[in-house]
C-alpha cells in the first residue's frame, strides 16, 4: 500500500482518480491547490503525488518539493486527463 496525494484544482477529477486508487489497496489524501498541497506532504510524506499539470503553480509546486529534503524521494507524476488507466495502474504497480 502506498500514501498518494492528490492535487488538482477539480475537487470531481480528484475524488474520481483517488477513488481508483483506494480500489488497488492505496491511501488516500487529497489537496486542490499549489500551498495546500506543499503542506499536505510535509506533513503526509506521501510515497506518490499525482499533480494535475494545469494547477497554477504546479511547475513551482514541484520545484518547492524537491527542495525539501524529507520530500526528495517522494514521486511526482503528472496526471493529464483523460486519466490513462493503464498508466496509473503503471505508477500503483497494480495488474489489471
Amino acid at each position: 500500500m502506498q500514501c498518494i496525494l492528490i492535487v488538482d484544482s477539480s475537487p470531481d477529477a480528484a475524488d474520481a482518480l483517488g477513488q481508483l486508487c483506494e480500489a488497488r489497496g492505496h491511501e488516500v489524501d487529497y489537496a486542490y491547490d499549489a500551498a495546500s498541497a506543499l503542506e499536505a506532504a510535509r506533513r503526509l510524506r506521501p510515497d506518490l503525488l499525482l499533480l494535475d499539470p494545469l494547477l497554477v503553480d504546479a511547475k513551482r509546486l514541484a520545484e518547492d518539493l524537491r527542495r525539501e529534503p524529507l520530500l526528495r524521494a517522494m514521486r511526482i507524476e503528472p496526471m493529464a486527463r483523460p486519466l490513462d488507466l493503464a498508466r496509473l495502474d503503471a505508477l500503483l504497480g497494480t495488474r489489471r
